[in-house]
């Protein structure tokens, strides 16, 4: 008999929230990027804690101190992928667990689990120094090609095994988190990685649609 899923974790970047990355967000307000860093990191050239110093760097060059309500203020502009928030609370309603792992900012990781009522949320941040300015350092909480590392983390402490377990994501840095969950969906997937990597692919633009293969999977 296939087991009922009790914890569903989430990507945010591009699965709740309707942008592809709450860095970029923060990049497109100080026209800056970071798709070179981006490539370094995906190459394994760069940790975490070095992609979250030269965003930091180039968004301090561009405008120089940067404080955290500034940051805070540029993402608060981002808003829940449609359907997201009525997933996740059809999700509770039915007793599943829930949980946002991501690579994102906490701030926009808190706001959103905050709005859909998730369970948990882990996310990284920038560090900050006692005035409020962001000091070039960052806390990573989820490392990016580990991100199963928390997801099995989650399960020890709910007691919740990998069969009882369904996972959201969109990126080849979510197919960690994939393999610790017997329903894997991949959404709006950006590469083949991913799409391969997933027990199902779903596209569109209602999160609502991936709800059927976590209550009847």
């Amino acid at each position: 008999m296939v087991s009922e899923v009790k914890l569903a974790v989430f990507d945010m970047d591009g699965v709740l929230i309707d942008t592809r990355s709450s860095w970029v967000l923060v990049h497109d307000h100080f026209g800056t990027q970071n798709e070179d860093s981006l490539a370094a990191f995906l190459k394994g050239d760069i940790d975490d804690m070095e992609f979250i110093r030269r965003d930091v760097e180039r968004w301090s060059r561009a405008n120089g101190r940067v404080t955290l309500d500034e940051v805070k203020g540029v993402l608060d502009s981002a808003v829940p992928f449609p359907g997201a928030v009525e997933t996740i609370r059809e999700l509770g309603d039915r007793g599943i667990k829930t949980a946002i792992v991501s690579g994102g900012l906490r701030h926009l990781a808190q706001r959103i689990g905050s709005l859909c009522g998730t369970d948990m949320v882990f996310a990284n941040d920038v560090e900050v120094d006692d005035q409020g300015y962001l000091t070039g350092g960052g806390i990573v909480e989820v490392p990016l090609r580990e991100k199963g590392s928390l997801v099995a983390s989650i399960q020890r402490e709910l007691g919740i095994s990998t069969e009882e377990t369904a996972a959201v994501g969109d990126s080849s840095v979510d197919v960690t988190m994939f393999q610790l969950a017997r329903v894997s969906i991949a959404f709006n997937p950006r590469d083949e990685v991913t799409e391969l990597s997933a027990t199902h692919v779903v596209r569109g633009r209602d999160l609502r649609s991936i709800l059927p293969f976590i209550l009847d999977g």
